[in-house]
């Protein structure tokens, strides 16, 4: 008998508790849970700046041109008439290699050429009483002739080694007396009154770049500063080092400026002068378009926007921003659109590429 009352107080007391059960389930699904905690974001206002980009590249000065003569044909070495150092004007001799051997085969050739000339005016003036044949070997004589005194002359002319352009000797590499052999280096000319600076500058700054901007130069072997002009700019990178090489043309009348010294270009871009400009890592990529997150009432908004141009790692924005919009700086690559929002820090975008905080 006790048994069985134990047993059914048991099962009223299980009856009782799942009716607890049930009851507290059910309160707990009509009550209103608290919203989920926001993301923690900073934000900029955003308003319109001048955009502007310093620019600053190693360089090294070459001669604006730059040759090394040599003896086409070779020979001997019989006068060399400057040292290295010395100033050259265009046209000037600098060496004399052979030349008294090719006077002597151009008076040679040249007797021959009048010879066949005489024959050929001789033979003419016989008329018919000369054949077919022999007024065709005459004149392929007078040719023949003629082509070899002009060969001889050509020769005798290269035998003198004269300066391509007007500047400085960089080098001598012929004594005299010596046997130059053909097309042997002999001497180095360079122009120096007007420098050639070479610069390697990669994919991300070379739009930034156009001939006839001006830029300046410094060494530090030289107190004073320098002023140049961007005159070409690679069409192509070089396979190596991915870089285009830009040339830039420095006036050098005094001779200051010296191939293989090192220094740096700088200068300015303007790219706006009154427009909306922001770091690039605040700018967001999806697949099919470009925006980035604003902070409207407290929540997360998506804004397309329209690109201008990239100054390294800022960018104008051509549209889709205006003055006074609060744009996700910090968190945005995290957020989805609605997302609630919690404002660590604000700020004011942007001087000198920087967020006032």
């Amino acid at each position: 008998m006790n048994r069985l009352v134990v047993a059914s107080l048991g099962v009223a007391l299980l009856g009782a508790c799942s009716a607890a059960t049930e009851e507290a389930e059910a309160e707990l699904v009509a009550m209103d849970l608290p919203a989920a905690p926001g993301v923690r974001v900073e934000t900029a206002t955003v308003q319109p700046s001048a955009a502007q980009v310093d620019l600053s590249f190693p360089a090294q000065v070459q001669a604006s041109q730059d040759s090394t003569l040599a003896a086409p044909m070779g020979g001997y070495v019989e006068q060399v008439l400057v040292d290295a150092g010395d100033r050259v004007n265009r046209g000037q001799a600098l060496a004399r290699i052979d030349t008294r051997s090719r006077s002597a085969q151009l008076e040679i050739a040249e007797a021959q050429a009048a010879q066949a000339q005489a024959e050929l005016q001789r033979i003419e003036k016989l008329g018919d009483g000369a054949s077919e044949q022999q007024l065709l070997a005459v004149q392929t004589s007078a040719r023949i002739t003629a082509a070899n005194a002009e060969l001889a002359r050509i020769g005798l002319q290269r035998s003198v080694m004269v300066a391509p352009f007007s500047g400085s000797v960089a080098e001598v590499f012929i004594e005299q007396g010596e046997i130059a052999g053909p097309g042997v280096p002999a001497l180095r000319v360079v122009r120096t009154d007007v420098v050639t600076l070479e610069v390697s500058v990669s994919d991300k700054d070379v739009p930034l770049m156009e001939p006839g901007q001006t830029v300046g130069f410094r060494t530090q072997s030289l107190a004073e500063p320098f002023e140049g002009t961007i005159t070409s700019i690679g069409a192509a990178a070089a396979s190596k080092t991915r870089t285009f090489t830009v040339e830039v043309e420095v006036p050098n009348r005094e001779g200051l400026l010296r191939p293989g010294m090192i220094g740096r270009i700088r200068f300015q871009r303007d790219l706006a002068d009154h427009a909306v400009v922001i770091p690039q890592d605040w700018v967001v990529t999806t697949l099919t378009e470009t925006g980035v997150f604003v902070d409207r009432g407290g929540l997360a908004e998506w804004r397309p926007i329209e690109l201008d141009a990239f100054a390294r790692d800022q960018v104008v924005v051509r549209a889709g921003l205006t003055a006074g919009d609060q744009v996700i700086t910090l968190g945005a690559r995290e957020l989805a659109p609605g997302d609630p929002l919690i404002v660590v820090r604000t700020g004011v975008c942007c001087e000198d590429g920087r967020v006032v905080w």
